[in-house]
């Protein structure tokens, strides 16, 4: 949509002056974001060539050298225009514009066409324009017919002759061989000229599939010769409006190798410090980071201070120093909290750089970054410090509102202008989690915003409009309060009663108080079924559970029986969780493997319903929900008994299943059932249950069965047995079971 946009703005730019400057800062912006433009052909289809220029004219000065070869290769720059772009380059007086309208000429270039090496012939050996656009593809270096009509000739080369080009390529001894193999590899047969192509996956390159096996070795190897050899400074080139295809080719070398090949090269640090701009300045899109990960990480363990000095230098960037470091924020770690708080303190740096610097402290290291969030909220003693204050604020909102907000509430509510832009901000970015806060500061918080953006003053309009913050902010103030009341807390029942009492007139804020109290009672409140409520009234003779540790010990007798039900009778059930090899015979068949985790829990939880009849035993149950979208935190299974009068904490046991082969058996206790699920459930009790399976069925079953411990079933339960007790509270009653699911004994053979 937005290529259609862009297209149809352009197209109508004659139709109003302000067109054409507002589809150059998209695009740019676009581009700088590292978004891919103009995908559809049909897009590009539409343009004619005074559009396209005119399009050429008004981003080129803004533009790099990543964005013109992005550009290129979306058919904006093309054959035709050569001409032209010679005229610009020769009319621009700036050094920086030069090279930039060099760069398209060099793209448009194609050697084949006699007329384009006429043009080139005419420009000066000694200029800017020759040296960049014309003097690498007439170098001879990467053709491969050595007299001038077969270079000139229309025709493009044919599959033999590129294999034959390619092999040329790859029997060089030069240092530079990848490079001149990464230019021949974007040739296709029957094409005069190469397909302009910023990929870094060679394996993509056209030129890739007509290599075989033992030539695809070689190339590897060329590649490791060429991060070894190759005469580079990328240094040098980041930060420029030129793509050096040397630089390039080391990248390119560095993701056959770390990523593709998983084979890293052995470089010395000395050249792991070369290639480190090169990867940070890489010319990748959204969505391709993962390419440059691995070697990233081996550059930074192995040059660490050049990594940091590349990061900051490009993190300084006026354009894309913010994204740049963004998608760096991978390889950062707690040591880098330091630079990071010292850049985003920097006046110099860009301020959406010194945003994202603060953003990546205040993740790595929370204390700094606070510090660094009261510094600058308390020091609004000019418009600059105004301005950092509000972009600080607003980022700390979007990144933990639950914590930052203690630190700057004070001065949003004594300084109602720093509160008006912060709240604008964080409510039109669509990132304000406000359902983090407590029920008081939500509700001290709908008070300030009602002032500041009262409804009678909310924006109408009768026309489809781009939304404006305003409108933004308030959609936020309206969502505050309904979301309290949804909670469904006392806390949130009592900041409504305060809020309705400190507004008499609006006689919503009661209506939401009711409902908040509808939602309390709905959420302690675990209904009986009819039919339960019948089963139990009619049988006076059972007992009725009072507290989750209760309920545990029911659910101990019921999991003795289920033991009962694997190992004994004539149908034993454990076959049922093991994966069986053909003609298994129970003695250690390397097919046969356990069932999932997720298996076994099935079939514990519908064992213990059949047992369980009055219980309510669901699985996968969410007891923590992690961010405003998507799954939370599930407990495996949790069995709770319904109560005839609601109850803030029912009777209710929280399992959490492992196989034995889980390297979290050891830990998972404590870490995992105590610390996060029962601390998210009040009240509950808790049952660690490990399923052990015999490894004397299991041939494969891996280093967990030579462990003292866990591969001995006897040792593994009184050691659960200890971590269970050691968490038991009077009010957290824990417990630990395992579980024998090894398949039942065969006599041998006669």
């Amino acid at each position: 949509m937005l290529d259609s946009i862009l297209v149809t703005a352009i197209s109508r730019a004659g139709e109003d002056a302000r067109l054409a400057p507002a589809a150059s800062r998209l695009l740019l912006d676009r581009l700088g974001r590292r978004q891919r433009v103009m995908v559809d052909r049909r897009d590009r289809a539409k343009l004619s060539a005074p559009q396209r220029h005119a399009l050429l004219e008004a981003v080129i000065v803004a533009a790099t050298s990543t964005d013109i070869v992005w550009l290129a290769g979306r058919d904006l720059v093309r054959p035709e225009d050569l001409p032209w772009l010679v005229g610009r380059t020769n009319a621009a007086s700036d050094p920086a514009e030069v090279a930039a309208w060099a760069l398209c000429a060099g793209l448009a270039f194609d050697p084949a066409d006699l007329s384009h090496r006429r043009i080139a012939a005419a420009v000066a050996a000694d200029s800017l324009l020759f040296r960049e656009a014309f003097a690498r593809a007439l170098s001879g270096i990467d053709q491969q017919a050595a007299d001038a009509g077969a270079q000139a000739a229309e025709a493009g080369p044919s599959v033999a002759e590129l294999r034959a080009s390619l092999a040329d390529a790859l029997s060089s001894d030069r240092a530079d061989a990848f490079a001149v193999l990464c230019h021949r590899l974007l040739f296709q047969p029957d094409q005069a000229t190469a397909q302009l192509s910023l990929e870094l996956d060679v394996t993509k390159l056209p030129g890739w599939a007509l290599l075989e096996a033992d030539q695809r070795e070689q190339a590897a190897r060329l590649a490791v010769r060429h991060l070894e050899r190759a005469d580079v400074d990328p240094a040098a080139v980041v930060g420029t409006n030129r793509v050096d295809w040397a630089v390039l080719a080391g990248v390119r070398a560095l993701v056959l190798l770390c990523h593709t090949l998983d084979r890293p090269p052995h470089l010395a640090p000395d050249r792991w410090a070369t290639w480190v701009p090169a990867l940070v300045d890489a010319p990748i899109a959204t969505g391709e980071e993962p390419l440059l990960q691995e070697a990233l990480v081996l550059a930074r363990q192995h040059a660490n201070q050049a990594f940091v000095t590349t990061a900051r230098a490009q993190a300084c960037r006026a354009d894309t120093g913010w994204i740049d470091l963004r998608h760096l924020a991978g390889l950062l770690d707690q040591s880098d909290a330091p630079w990071l708080v010292e850049l985003a303190s920097d006046p110099a740096t860009p301020p959406a750089t010194a945003s994202e610097a603060f953003r990546q402290a205040l993740r790595l290291a929370p204390e700094q970054g606070q510090q660094l969030l009261t510094r600058t909220v308390g020091s609004r003693t000019d418009d600059a410090g105004r301005q950092q204050a509000t972009a600080f604020a607003v980022t700390a909102i979007q990144a933990d509102p639950a914590v930052v907000w203690p630190l700057i509430w004070p001065a949003m509510r004594d300084d109602h202008g720093f509160a008006e832009q912060v709240l604008l901000e964080a409510a039109h970015s669509q990132v304000f989690d406000h359902t983090a806060l407590k029920e008081d500061e939500v509700a001290q918080l709908w008070e300030l915003m009602n002032q500041l953006f009262p409804p009678e003053a909310d924006p109408a309009f009768d026309t489809v409009h781009a939304v404006i913050p305003r409108e933004s902010a308030a959609d936020l103030r309206n969502r505050l309060l309904p979301g309290l009341a949804e909670r469904g807390t006392d806390q949130a029942i009592a900041a409504l009663a305060t809020l309705s009492a400190a507004h008499p007139t609006e006689t919503w804020i009661v209506q939401l108080g009711a409902q908040a109290r509808r939602y309390a009672v709905r959420n302690r409140w675990t209904p009986l079924s009819p039919r339960d409520l019948a089963a139990l009234l009619s049988a006076p003779h059972r007992f009725l559970l009072r507290t989750s540790g209760d309920l545990l010990d029911v659910v101990l007798d019921v999991l003795d029986q289920i033991q009962d039900q694997l190992i004994a009778g004539p149908t034993p059930e454990a076959t049922m969780l093991w994966h069986h090899g053909q003609n298994c015979r129970g003695n250690g068949d390397h097919l046969c493997r356990p069932r999932s985790e997720d298996d076994i829990s099935d079939h514990i939880a519908r064992r213990a319903r059949d047992l369980l009849p009055r219980a309510v035993i669901n699985r996968e149950v969410q007891v923590h929900r992690q961010a405003p979208s998507g799954i939370g935190e599930r407990v495996d299974i949790l069995i709770e008994t319904p109560l005839a009068d609601p109850e803030p904490n029912p009777p209710r046991v929280a399992i959490e299943v492992k196989g034995c082969w889980n390297d979290e058996v050891p830990a998972a206790l404590v870490t995992q059932l105590a610390d996060r699920y029962l601390h998210r459930l009040p009240g509950a009790a808790g049952l660690y249950l490990v399923a052990w399976f015999d490894p004397a069925h299991w041939k494969s079953a891996g280093a967990w069965a030579r462990d003292p411990v866990i591969g001995d079933k006897s040792v593994l339960a009184t050691t659960l047995d200890q971590q269970a007790a050691a968490r038991t509270t009077p009010d957290t009653p824990v417990a630990a079971r395992v579980l024998d699911c090894s398949p039942p004994e065969r006599p041998p053979a006669e």
